[in-house]
């Protein structure tokens, strides 16, 4: 029986204690913590850090608790703009003997769709946190590799759709644009895009929550080493992507929509989509709207472009396109939670 995600509240002790539990022996050298991060508005000045919750098992706590106490602190004054952040540490013999899983009370990644998601974000990022502890991998990646990012992200939503069944599609398949603006505005560290819509697909006919805790890691592992996209995939459609900050639709248009590479193809249609509604986008506050006729053209020309793809050849792999794969036309599809109107993104402010 599925939890109701529309009465959900995030409660980061409960949620940890039962992430705990479902992960048994696993989560015995991790230690969990919640952080508050004020930034000081005078400069030279370090900002204001207080570990508010930390849960793990009790003789870990004090065989750690000074150390770990010491490194995040001295890791938020060095960033006081960092977000959330998973971590392990080695003794002298340089072997892992333990794990942090640190999340930012004032998340700003938990307010970017709004208000009204801010707690099923939070939850999204304690799994996904979670997730770099329990998945394999190298360093945490950068624009080039993305793969960390991405393991991250399908773990989370693993989880999400165990948790609340297909009620989970909604907010992921607005993270998966989130991720698609992320890599329009700023880089490709965590375009985790097509690994997310992979899943969000796949739910329709499996069901994720007769995996055990270790499946869903090893699945979430699966489907990032499939569908991340390569270096040489990402480096080539960076130049399209490029907007910073002042995105014109007509300009990413004339970019990623009419390109030939597949792969930008499908960031900036997958971008179009919720000004594609005639709602439009509340973006910081105002809301931006196209035109009817615009919305018609350029739901024509995504349509017509993308007949007959599937994900597979986004990632140029036809030969191994199964029959039964959704339409690139579906993949691209953004949903809003019931009772949602328009589609909010309220991104980051920095000083």
């Amino acid at each position: 029986m599925t939890d109701d995600i529309s009465n959900y509240t995030f409660d980061f002790e409960k949620e940890v204690n039962d992430l705990r539990r479902s992960l048994g022996s696993k989560a015995g050298n991790i230690l969990f913590t919640e952080v508050d991060v004020t930034p000081s508005k005078e400069a030279n000045v370090p900002p204001e850090i207080s570990l508010q919750k930390i849960v793990g098992a009790e003789n870990f706590n004090k065989a750690t608790f000074s150390f770990i106490h010491d490194w995040i602190v001295s890791s938020y004054t060095d960033d006081p703009l960092s977000s959330s952040f998973s971590n392990s540490f080695s003794n002298a013999d340089n072997i892992i003997v333990g794990h942090v899983v640190c999340l930012r009370e004032k998340e700003s990644l938990s307010k970017e769709l709004g208000e009204e998601n801010k707690n099923l974000m939070r939850l999204f990022i304690l799994y996904h946190e979670t997730a770099h502890v329990l998945i394999p991998g190298v360093g945490n990646g950068d624009q080039d590799h993305p793969f960390w990012e991405a393991a991250g992200d399908a773990y989370a939503a693993l989880r999400l759709f165990q948790r609340f069944g297909q009620e989970a599609g909604a907010l992921l398949s607005m993270m998966s644009w989130l991720r698609t603006k992320d890599a329009i505005v700023f880089n490709t560290h965590h375009l985790t895009t097509t690994v997310l819509d992979k899943i969000i697909a796949d739910s329709a006919r499996r069901d994720f929550s007769e995996l055990t805790p270790a499946e869903t890691a090893e699945l979430a592992e699966s489907y990032a080493k499939e569908w991340t996209p390569t270096a040489s995939v990402l480096s080539a459609a960076r130049p399209l992507f490029r907007q910073g900050n002042c995105i014109s639709p007509l300009l990413l248009a004339q970019t990623c929509l009419t390109s030939s590479d597949k792969f930008a193809f499908y960031i900036g249609a997958k971008f179009f989509q919720p000004f594609l509604q005639p709602e439009g986008i509340l973006w910081n506050g105002k809301t931006s709207q196209l035109t009817a006729i615009e919305r018609e053209a350029y739901a024509r020309f995504i349509e017509k472009t993308a007949a007959g793809m599937g994900l597979h050849a986004i990632f140029n792999r036809v030969a191994d396109r199964p029959e039964e794969e959704p339409p690139v036309t579906t993949l691209l599809k953004i949903s809003l939670p019931a009772g949602q109107k328009q589609f909010v993104v309220d991104p980051p402010k920095f000083p």
